[in-house]
């Protein structure tokens, strides 16, 4: 008989509860502070200059502070006209070698494409390399959310489908972590499923007197294969209690 989850149970499962929103955050903030700096990427650039490439003229028309610097030199953009196979073409660049305006350059370009050019030794997206940095944070959320977000699907799998159990405290061992100054320990609980054979589920935690507070601690398993097993405790917000009502139906 499959077991009812209400939605709530679903998203707290999903997000992960509380640790849930550290992903949302990053992501955020990753958006916040990388959208005017993503959209400066000079895409077809980074990807078509990254092998071999020719090398051409060109022309400094402009020179001007970009008001960006890495590590604490100033970063220049020049406005430059490179005279390609294809005829004058107009483009910009960014770095920290300075150049005059009228200056002659050496232009890096994609044979096949002229088009995509810079000056040799420079970048066509604003910021350089550092702009790829501001997208770690919404990068690092995204995966940190879809890693929550399949361990979530997991857990309401198991507790949609699966078999309620009783385990026993068989192990309690720190770990090197520590939350808020408090050691985090790795609890390992023992139970028998249905197949009669023992197995093994583990936990870790900072706060164990949730999983001490009983002789044996409500868990749920995966009959088709009962290592896939979580301890009610260990569920984030109100589930727990959704898991332990469900024992007493």
């Amino acid at each position: 008989m499959k077991n009812h989850l209400p939605l709530s149970a679903k998203i707290a499962l999903l997000v992960n509860g509380n640790m849930g929103l550290i992903p949302f955050i990053l992501i955020s903030f990753g958006l916040m502070f990388s959208y005017q700096l993503v959209e400066r990427i000079d895409i077809e650039a980074t990807i078509y200059l990254s092998g071999d490439t020719e090398i051409g003229q060109g022309r400094i028309v402009n020179a001007f502070d970009t008001d960006f610097y890495v590590n604490s030199e100033p970063v220049y953009g020049y406005d430059y006209i490179f005279e390609s196979p294809e005829g004058p073409l107009e483009w910009t660049s960014y770095g920290q070698a300075y150049y005059e305006v009228g200056e002659t350059v050496e232009i890096e370009y994609y044979k096949d494409r002229p088009n995509v050019n810079r000056i040799l030794g420079t970048t066509s997206s604003f910021g350089g390399g550092v702009t790829f940095f501001a997208v770690i944070p919404l990068l690092v959320g995204l995966i940190w959310l879809g890693i929550s977000i399949k361990s979530g699907l997991k857990k309401i799998r198991v507790i949609s489908h699966g078999k309620i159990g009783r385990g026993q405290l068989a192990g309690k061992e720190p770990t090197n972590s520590t939350v808020n100054g408090e050691t985090v320990y790795k609890l390992t609980f023992e139970f028998k499923a249905d197949d009669g054979r023992a197995y093994q589920v583990s936990t870790k935690t900072h706060k164990t007197d949730e999983l001490e507070d009983e002789n044996y601690e409500v868990l749920m398993y995966d009959p088709q294969d009962p290592s896939k097993a979580f301890l009610a405790d260990s569920l984030p917000w109100g589930v727990p209690a959704i898991v332990k009502e469900l024992e007493r139906r």
